[in-house]
């Protein structure tokens, strides 16, 4: 397994042949910058976002990633953990700092699979380890094993994006429900954090906040109707006292020139 040579995957499609490779606006909160896979430290997958060619930088993120394996590497073992960069990237006239999450499994024989993402210190680390979970699961149950050299890459490509996309999604459905997301922004990262570190994943997620906003639609509705039925029989209501005191004062009016 660890004499493939070291390929960046290209693809734009997925399995199903639906393309997967959109260009959109880099969001250092919802997506990722650079992910690899290696086997006893020989890349054999990486994932760049398309982003990053899009934006002029002297920080080298491949090379850093390089370096950062054999480090990385040093001790086989079981481990998933973190390290914070100094350098940063410049992307959309904004600086990013970096971080390093990586996930490494030991197999039976030896092999010592490694992941690595490379993201902003904004994304979120429970997302980030999640990620990783789901593309060493997919990697190892189905393509270590068996002799698919070349499926594996878009089907882990395919992971990433639709990850990221149901983190869009989840992250759009809270700011529906709250008028003024600038402002409820770090405290939505926070739940979303929490739950996902409870175990949720990002379709029961988006499912539930689904729902929230729809009863949220339901409940302005009803609202709104309320206040429509109110203000209604506030109308009832001053027109009767209308027509009462007019009826009063016309009997007054009455009353007194008959006298």
């Amino acid at each position: 397994m660890s004499d493939e040579p070291l390929v960046n995957n290209n693809d734009n499609n997925d399995i199903n042949g639906n393309n997967i490779n959109d260009n959109v606006p880099f969001d250092e909160t919802v997506n990722i910058i650079y992910c690899c896979l290696s086997i006893n430290s020989t890349t054999i997958y990486s994932y760049d976002n398309n982003n990053m060619n899009m934006n002029k930088n002297d920080v080298n993120y491949v090379e850093i990633i390089s370096q950062k394996l054999g480090e990385i590497n040093e001790i086989q073992e079981n481990r998933i953990d973190h390290i914070n960069l100094s350098k940063n990237l410049r992307i959309n006239n904004k600086d990013i700092n970096l971080e390093i999450y990586y996930k490494k499994i030991l197999m039976e024989n030896s092999d010592l699979i490694t992941i690595v993402i490379l993201c902003s210190n904004k994304l979120l680390s429970s997302f980030v380890n999640n990620l990783l979970e789901k593309l060493s699961n997919e990697y190892i149950n189905e393509y270590y094993n068996f002799n698919k050299r070349f499926e594996f890459k878009i089907r882990l490509k395919e992971i990433i994006i639709q990850e990221e996309g149901k983190l869009i999604q989840l992250v759009q459905n809270y700011g529906s429900v709250e008028d003024e997301i600038s402002q409820v922004r770090e405290i939505m990262n926070d739940n979303i954090d929490k739950i996902l570190i409870r175990g949720d994943n990002l379709d029961s997620l988006i499912n539930k906040t689904s729902n929230l906003n729809t009863n949220s639609n339901s409940f302005r509705r009803r609202t709104i109707k309320i206040k429509r039925n109110m203000m209604f029989e506030n109308m009832k209501l001053l027109i009767i006292i209308i027509i009462i005191i007019i009826i009063v004062l016309s009997v007054i009016f009455i009353g007194a020139k008959w006298y």
